[in-house]
């Protein structure tokens, strides 16, 4: 799928706003997400109507789970195999976010010591 120019700019200006703190006012949480952790952008375009996914409770990045186009025929729920995705990929996420955490931690424990040398 290839996503409008317009779209995919409003998109990454809403995710720089959420990278300094923001919170755009069309987020909103995803099916199944729990406490907030998973979150869509909505963005309509030409008759079209768009979601980015993502990831919004991880520490060291904002991760995008899926961009989609959410067709007409399939009405107001989201399909199970999209569902799927997001969170398949949202475990993935939680991991690579805490191995990245590990490694952050650990580069500043070895700075440390080798400052007291």
């Amino acid at each position: 799928m290839e996503l409008p120019e317009a779209v995919r700019r409003e998109f990454g200006h809403e995710l720089y706003l959420i990278q300094t703190g923001a919170m755009p006012e069309n987020a909103s949480p995803f099916e199944g997400s729990q406490g907030n952790d998973i979150l869509k952008l909505v963005e309509r375009f030409d008759g079209d109507t768009y979601r980015c996914v993502f990831a919004a409770k991880l520490e060291t990045a904002i991760y995008v789970l899926h961009v989609y186009m959410k067709k007409a025929n399939e009405g107001k729920k989201t399909p199970k195999h999209i569902i799927d995705t997001v969170h398949r990929r949202y475990a993935a996420a939680k991991q690579a976010d805490a191995a990245t955490r590990k490694a952050q931690e650990e580069l500043v424990k070895e700075r440390k010591q080798h400052e007291q040398q």
